[in-house]
């Protein structure tokens, strides 16, 4: 199946491409077109391709032959991007030769095609380009070849995602959890570290799971949490002010957080950040100063680095602060 994930720049249609990758099956290969140049380039080739690797991606490097890169056939395929792989054809790059803009659309859509017909899944990343009177000509054939390539693979994909407008960060909003009733469904490693975090703050933490790890006991005997093994309930959203959908099934999750969403209840699905109505932070405290740090959903590892950095410049900034007195 094909799926064409498109839109304008900064829309966050990489990411929603990650996510459906995510959704669709595990044995996702995420075929990179860029060309790096110079060394700050290849660093951050290799910082994104740590990224993906967290979420379960084996990174191929394939600036022009997609076609022809060794593809499971039940693999869950993510090509990005079109913009890139263009180009690559289109002006030329190390073994192969420039191409006119005509040969350019033929031979991205014919590669494209034989990509699909390789794998189970296919996600496909383009872009939105506009014209601008100062482009020379050879750029402007490139944009034409472009929107001809995306009208064909429009016309070639069994569902398109429109990356929408500009997505903005997120807002950096600190509230009041006090005796707030709270739904955590799943008791696993994540959501269990949510459910600390939130009695940490004060919230009336509800856990729904029929199983859990030994933590989440240790929460509940602790008095910190009230855990009723089961699974989750609509009924259980009833007052609730937040909740967290972490089990181990996508379905009961994705269900959780479309109900949620119905209810105007601020849900965080552990399992795809474009249902996340907020993001857990990594959160640095010290004394009355709290912090969070997120990296707007898209690096976890990133937040918690920058967390733990954060809270020792925290420390150090509270310990001269109070020397000083």
């Amino acid at each position: 199946m094909l799926y064409l994930v498109t839109g304008p720049e900064k829309s966050g249609k990489s990411a929603k491409a990650e996510a459906l990758a995510v959704r669709l099956g595990e044995n996702r290969i995420y075929l990179a077109t860029m060309v790096p140049f110079g060394e700050e380039g290849r660093k951050r080739v290799e910082h994104h391709r740590e990224l993906r690797k967290e979420k379960g991606f084996n990174t191929v490097e394939c600036p022009v032959d997609i076609d022809q890169a060794d593809i499971p056939k039940n693999a869950v395929v993510l090509l990005e991007c079109i913009l890139n792989l263009a180009a690559n054809i289109c002006f030329g790059t190390e073994g192969c030769p420039p191409h006119t803009a005509e040969e350019t659309v033929r031979l991205v859509c014919e590669k494209v095609d034989r990509l699909n017909k390789k794998c189970r899944e296919l996600i496909v990343v383009t872009g939105q380009m506009e014209y601008d009177q100062g482009y020379d000509e050879e750029t402007r054939a490139y944009i034409e070849a472009v929107h001809q390539i995306n009208r064909r693979l429009e016309q070639m994909a069994d569902q398109v995602i429109g990356g929408g407008e500009k997505e903005y960060p997120r807002f950096p909003l600190f509230v009041d959890l006090n005796k707030k009733r709270v739904v955590v469904a799943g008791a696993g490693k994540i959501g269990t570290r949510r459910a600390a975090v939130l009695a940490e703050f004060g919230a009336a933490v509800l856990v729904a799971a029929p199983e859990g790890c030994e933590e989440m006991a240790r929460l509940e005997q602790a008095g910190l949490v009230h855990w009723e093994r089961r699974p989750v309930r609509e009924a259980d959203l009833n007052g609730a002010y937040l909740a967290v959908a972490a089990t181990n099934n996508p379905d009961v999750n994705d269900r959780m957080a479309k109900l949620c969403r119905e209810r105007g209840i601020m849900v965080s699905h552990a399992g795809d950040q474009s249902q996340c109505s907020f993001y857990f932070p990594g959160i640095a405290r010290e004394g009355e100063l709290v912090a969070g740090i997120v990296a707007d959903g898209k690096s976890h590892s990133l937040a918690k680095q920058a967390a733990q950095s954060l809270r020792i410049w925290l420390r150090q900034f509270m310990t001269e602060r109070n020397g000083e007195r």
